[in-house]
């Protein structure tokens, strides 16, 4: 009886303080989202562009690097390039990892679409390790670009040559 009492104690307990938990969070600004009201429409608006001018410059520096047997695309899912096996050790944990992160350009075969070379613009403070470890893996060259304002087509094609001819 005594043990019945403890665990219903217990669970009222954890209930408890499971309420005040969300009532302090909700006066903090943190309540859980409410669903949509009907006819409420969500705040998107469309981004100007797809991509930043340095960017746009670098990609069609790398369309006209690769020429007609070649396609570019552009921000890639990391998971699209590089999968994580099933029952593998960690493997939600590697896949929600690898999830969010992405490429800025995957240069690829034309006839069949399959990855040839990543190539990676870091912006400040961007930790790679995943996606350098993925390539190596997978055994796929990576062009990580030097973070500058701008890159000219002799500097891009240098760079695309070596890591290339490294594989």
């Amino acid at each position: 009886m005594l043990t019945i009492m403890m665990s219903f104690s217990f669970v009222a307990g954890i209930l408890v303080a499971s309420l005040l938990w969300r009532r302090e969070l909700t006066t903090l600004g943190f309540a859980t989202p409410k669903k949509r009201e009907p006819g409420q429409k969500y705040p998107f608006v469309r981004a100007p562009m797809l991509l930043t001018e340095l960017e746009s410059t670098v990609l069609d520096i790398l369309q006209h690097e690769a020429g007609s047997k070649r396609v570019v695309f552009c921000k890639i899912q990391l998971t699209a390039i590089a999968t994580i096996p099933p029952r593998t050790e960690r493997e939600e944990f590697l896949k929600k990892l690898a999830g969010t992160r992405r490429l800025d350009f995957v240069i690829a075969n034309a006839d069949n679409y399959a990855p040839i070379l990543g190539i990676q613009m870091p912006t400040k403070g961007e930790d790679l390790e995943i996606i350098t470890d993925a390539m190596e893996a997978i055994k796929m060259p990576l062009v990580v670009l030097p973070n500058k304002k701008s890159y000219d087509v002799v500097e891009l094609h240098e760079l695309i040559m070596q890591a290339t001819q490294k594989n």
